[in-house]
């Protein structure tokens, strides 16, 4: 852990308890938002190591504190130490420098320094648990058998969680996980017993609601879907490139850095509505079967890439095979 770092952390933390979990992670109890009220010896601010840098982050979901750097910290929260802080981190990349590199270049600054992270990682992993039998069966049932490997670590949620405001219902619920540079920063979760499902995602987050958006190649066809399991469908048969917006339509900035994106929307009024509308610039699928998802065609004995791939159009053609469906 970095020692200026470490230093002012301290400094700022001086006056709440805290423990040493180990040489790379420090847990205190946070001044910010107080921890929890009902459990007093709890200490959820963290300041720990990972790939190499200094994080910080409150464990409390209601925490204005979230996931940051010291950097943002301090200067959210203690501007006093701040400008000190500044300084030495100054001075010791100045003395780790042999040229005339920048010296703010491995700094996390906003603005005119540097452009700021397009994401923000909040893990919200304690909150869940582990997959349990009922869940795997739920997976199961979409004709999906779930391996962490292919989409990351799922959860299921056994509780109502409170973030801000907003309460969400999460009991008997399969949380899908957004994950940037294998860090969560929003989720999807999905009731196994009925249709109900919540999104969450920071505020600043919002144009990147998109599943699978940092896996995939962009300068390769990338096929875009309504639902997880839509997508997911699709890549079970081989169609590998896939993302899900979990709507019937992809925030325009993200649209915007696809050199070849498909829509694969679903086969009901949304979806052929939203196809039309996409239909003059780029390819989209017009499902030649009864079926109202990829999901459905799945698990009704489709093969999706097939269905896919004999099935895409783009202008005046897509729009009229579409209007004939409406």
């Amino acid at each position: 852990m970095d020692y200026i770092d470490k230093k002012y952390f301290l400094t700022a933390v001086a006056d709440s308890r805290y423990k040493q979990i180990s040489d790379s992670d420090i847990a205190v109890r946070c001044p910010i938002c107080g921890d929890s009220k009902v459990h007093k010896n709890e200490m959820r601010l963290h300041i720990y190591e990972k790939n190499g840098q200094t994080r910080v982050g409150c464990f409390n979901g209601e925490c204005k504190v979230g996931q940051t750097n010291v950097y943002r910290f301090l200067r959210d929260f203690y501007p006093e130490l701040f400008q000190q802080y500044k300084k030495e981190k100054f001075n010791q990349r100045l003395s780790e420098l042999s040229d005339n590199r920048d010296v703010f270049a491995s700094l996390d600054l906003p603005k005119k320094v540097q452009e700021p992270k397009k994401v923000i990682t909040q893990d919200l992993s304690m909150y869940f648990n582990e997959l349990d039998q009922s869940a795997l069966n739920y997976i199961q049932s979409r004709h999906y058998t779930y391996k962490e490997s292919n989409f990351g670590k799922w959860y299921i949620g056994n509780n109502p969680l409170k973030i801000g405001d907003r309460i969400y219902y999460l009991q008997n619920c399969l949380i899908i996980p957004l994950y940037y540079k294998n860090e969560m920063y929003g989720f999807y979760s999905r009731s196994i017993k009925d249709k109900k499902f919540y999104t969450y995602m920071n505020e600043a987050n919002m144009g990147y609601k998109v599943w699978n958006w940092f896996n995939v190649d962009k300068n390769q066809p990338v096929y875009i879907f309504e639902g997880i399991f839509d997508a997911i469908s699709a890549w079970s048969c081989g169609l590998k490139n896939v993302v899900a917006c979990m709507g019937a339509k992809i925030p325009d900035e993200r649209l915007k850095e696809l050199k070849y994106p498909v829509f694969c929307l679903d086969n009901d009024k949304t979806g052929l509505n939203n196809m039309i509308k996409y239909s003059d610039k780029y390819q989209v699928v017009v499902w030649d079967n009864p079926f109202k998802d990829c999901n459905e065609m799945l698990i009704n004995g489709l093969n999706v890439k097939d269905e896919i791939v004999n099935n895409t159009y783009s202008g005046i053609l897509a729009q009229i095979k579409i209007r004939s469906k409406l």
